[in-house]
């Protein structure tokens, strides 16, 4: 059988506007694919926006999902402009004073965007919905429907729902916000930038990292036009365009683009920001994923020290940093130190996000990790369910990311002769990857082949035959040639169908099986 299918990779630091961070991580040791991959709700995702919403009618369709946040949601702080002051392009329409400016009520709308500003700075945007959503309401009272400040007020709203993991609701601000913006600055200005970098979280969020890589290339160009060369939020836009191509597993490219981020915050806001520690941060996450772990590990080391100076001890977005060095330390056996280091994690992200987000399932599904590794078994049997039950809490039910916390408590209760009970989760992780991902998607393909081996493992041997069939017809058709997966399958049948006692179609497998070219 191959490697076990992964579940939860370490996660991009989330991209910070003037060191914003969005709440989320993903941060196993190599055991997983991008956290939220390609699962979406509602019309999230879709690179040309969706239509605006009304904020009742996404109550009626909103649940919590796993936000995976990698990037920065906007440019700016969520009041918009640096500072926490409306975000407009100057000489735009959305300058134009209004007599709505001259309310008294005005000036407390925008001490009301600086307060959510220094909030977010200091606790993570999802501390900030309660404000947000006053914020929203205010300005509704003062500017009405169609004014820049209240494009600017769902902005903010939608980012703090995304934080808190509610898609759907922010997907209807952000949209509405995109409609306004778009009308009143034009399609092409700083502003609409500004949302569509949103609707790019979104999108990664909601499990379309493809889809997201679409919404910021539109931004980097957007911004490539507008912006001096070392403005950050030039700086951001490049930084969260590689954080997509990374999650798509093109660590390459990623590592390639995020070298220019790096160097553009560091020419923009000097050698110890917030920004450049995250920058840092997010390269190491594709030096990893290429296997340049001594290049990575000083990165790692370096973003956590830039955090714990200007972020503080308990700001989430330390908690990624100190996943990510974990998982570092867990690839190469250090399994004492990446303990240590999950374990605080876990309590940072815990005591900022209660025990039912995303973020926490996923440092309980580390700390699972490196007692697996570490053959402490019933504790890892018990962090994987706890892990899988915060995932079915939060939802939703066909979220790639439950599938992978399954996998890996599947993979722990087949060590220990659990094949029954790791079969039924295997089984449940298959419909959703085939969900999810669709039937011939590499990770549904391997969610397959290890349902194959459950089901041999129990003995039958009927249904592994069937499941391998169809794992080796998804392989070649799908799979580069000549794929070592396309020889393991082979080989399996072979045994399969022998036990099967049809010697006849054992041996014509066989064949093919020493036909193949051998792998490089």
């Amino acid at each position: 059988m191959p490697a076990p299918l992964r579940a939860f990779p370490d996660r991009p630091g989330a991209g910070l506007s003037l060191g914003l961070f969005l709440l989320l991580l993903l941060l196993a040791g190599g055991l997983a694919p991008a956290w939220g991959e390609e699962t979406r709700e509602a019309a999230v995702g879709d690179p040309t926006p969706p239509p605006a919403t009304t904020a009742g009618q996404a109550a009626d369709r909103d649940r919590a999902a796993p936000v995976t946040p990698v990037q920065a949601i906007g440019g700016t702080a969520p009041g918009g402009t640096p500072g926490g002051q409306p975000a407009h392009e100057a000489g735009s329409p959305a300058t134009t004073p209004s007599r709505a400016d001259d309310d008294p009520r005005s000036a407390t709308w925008t001490a009301l965007q600086e307060r959510i500003g220094k909030l977010a700075l200091e606790q993570g945007e999802a501390a900030t919905l309660p404000l947000a959503s006053e914020g929203l309401a205010l300005a509704l009272q003062v500017y009405g429907s169609d004014h820049p400040h209240t494009a600017t007020a769902h902005e903010a709203f939608g980012r703090a729902l995304l934080a808190t993991g509610r898609l759907a609701s922010a997907e209807a601000h952000l949209a509405q916000a995109l409609d306004l913006r778009s009308r009143v600055c034009g399609s092409q200005s700083l502003p609409v930038a500004e949302t569509l970098n949103s609707l790019g979280q979104l999108a990664e969020s909601a499990g379309r990292p493809d889809t997201a890589e679409v919404f910021y290339r539109k931004v980097l160009a957007i911004r490539e036009r507008e912006l001096p060369a070392t403005h950050h939020d030039l700086a951001l836009a490049v930084n969260n365009l590689g954080i997509s191509l990374y999650s798509q597993g093109r660590a390459a490219e990623a590592a390639s683009v995020l070298e220019r981020g790096l160097d553009l915050r560091r020419q923009a806001q000097g050698s110890d920001s917030a920004e450049v520690g995250q920058s840092m941060h997010n390269l190491a996450l594709a030096y990893k994923a290429l296997g340049r772990l001594d290049d990575a590990e000083p990165l790692y080391r370096q973003a956590v020290a830039i955090a714990e100076r200007r972020l503080g001890g308990k700001h989430p977005e330390l908690g990624v940093y100190l996943g990510s060095l974990a998982n570092l330390e867990l690839a190469r056996n250090r399994l004492a130190e990446a303990e240590a280091l999950l374990k605080r994690s876990l309590a940072i992200v815990e005591a900022v996000l209660g025990p039912d987000h995303p973020q926490v399932a996923l440092a309980i599904n580390n700390l699972a990790s490196v007692y697996e590794a570490s053959g402490q078994l019933t504790q890892a049997e018990a962090s994987y369910r706890q892990a899988v039950s915060v995932l079915e809490r939060i939802g939703p039910a066909d979220h790639p990311h439950l599938a992978y916390g399954l996998t890996n408590l599947a993979r722990v209760l087949t060590t220990r002769q659990n094949h029954a009970e790791a079969g039924k989760a295997l089984e449940r992780a298959l419909g959703i990857l085939e969900r999810a991902r669709g039937e011939q998607h590499p990770e549904t393909i391997d969610g397959r082949y290890l349902l194959a081996g459950s089901l041999r493992a129990q003995g039958r041997n009927q249904e592994a035959a069937a499941a391998l069939r169809q794992v080796l017809a998804d392989a070649e058709a799908t799979l580069a040639s000549p794929s070592p997966l396309v020889r393991q399958v082979l080989a399996d049948l072979v045994a399969v169908i022998t036990d099967l006692g049809d010697t006849a179609e054992a041996a014509s497998l066989a064949a093919r099986l020493e036909a193949l070219p051998q792998a490089r």
